[in-house]
């Protein structure tokens, strides 16, 4: 999966190396210009027609702004049918660790599975 996910891409993420464990991390700071405004911008960005929504969190960052993972989770789900996990809701809020530049993607899926994910994420299916 990491291969694939490290072919050429209409998104500008970087995959973090791991060593071990059933996810992968993907660093999408350079990839915060190309999702779209509607989920970076607000909690309300569902067709009301939608027989299957998202449901929603409203979580914020201390600056007050939408957590960039969380955004960038949403599109994914929404637009490219690949659900992944934010890291920002791991934490507390007010920790001074929590950053939300990244995602994690679980790989204890079968090969087909994680292709099939891995291109849909890269925009190749």
């Amino acid at each position: 999966m990491i291969a694939e996910l490290k072919k050429p891409s209409d998104l500008s993420i970087d995959v973090v190396s791991c060593e071990s464990g059933f996810f992968i991390m993907i660093d999408i700071t350079k990839c915060k210009d190309q999702i779209p405004a509607r989920f970076r911008e607000t909690h309300d960005y569902e067709d009301p027609s939608d027989p299957a929504p998202v449901l929603k969190n409203k979580v914020y960052m201390e600056d007050g702004r939408i957590p960039l993972d969380l955004a960038f989770c949403r599109w994914m789900a929404v637009e490219r049918k690949v659900i992944m996990m934010p890291t920002s809701l791991f934490y507390n809020p007010s920790s001074p660790f929590r950053v939300d530049n990244l995602v994690r993607v679980c790989i204890c899926k079968t090969l087909d599975h994680q292709i099939k994910a891995a291109q849909r994420i890269i925009g190749h299916a």
